[in-house]
């Protein structure tokens, strides 16, 4: 009867090694790139140092949106100049009134109160437009810089993301190559005599 035979096994390289071709062109491409690589530290520091100034001004436009909700109390700057220009529309037609009166000669006290009256009356009326008109402006405008702030910030990151995304497709492409079975192991039955 005839005896069974040993069997071995070896590795067997299952893809042919790369053409030289495809090794000078892979050269080429990690000539390109590996430049780009080192540089890419640099830049995605650069964008994120300046996304943390569009982060620090969004949050200055929120605290004063909040601010605005929460008080009511305009920025400092509108409400001095709608002070300002109510107080000056104020004093020309109080102004105005008294002089007109005093010229047809009919200034007394009840005349003078009722124009005066009449004038409090109206500016009360213009504050409270102006007003309105000024607490809507300034919250449109924190609404604005916030919407900026977040769209520049944004904007740095997508800019970095396109500046590198060959870079980052080819050693995704290379990751993908080296991560491929690349051996086999094949066993060898021998016969036996």
């Amino acid at each position: 009867m005839g005896k069974g035979g040993d069997s071995h096994s070896e590795q067997v390289r299952k893809r042919d090694p790369d053409s030289a071709e495809i090794s000078a062109l892979q050269s080429l491409l990690y000539s390109q790139y590996t430049p780009m690589a080192s540089q890419l530290g640099g830049d995605y520091a650069a964008a994120k140092e300046n996304a943390a100034k569009y982060g620090q001004q969004y949050d200055k436009a929120y605290g004063g949106l909040a601010d605005l909700t929460e008080s009511g109390n305009l920025p400092a700057g509108m409400t001095d100049a709608m002070n300002g220009y109510i107080t000056r529309s104020m004093n020309k037609s109080l102004g105005s009134a008294m002089a007109q009166m005093g010229g047809k000669g009919v200034l007394n006290s009840s005349v003078t109160g009722r124009a005066i009256n009449e004038i409090g009356s109206n500016t009360a009326d213009a504050f409270a437009k102006n007003y309105l008109d000024a607490y809507g402006a300034a919250s449109g405008n924190y609404g604005t810089l916030m919407d900026a702030a977040g769209a520049a910030q944004k904007q740095q990151y997508d800019n970095l993301t396109a500046q590198y995304a060959p870079l980052m497709e080819f050693f995704k492409s290379v990751r993908a190559s080296e991560d491929q079975d690349d051996y086999d192991t094949v066993v060898y039955q021998d016969s036996g005599k």
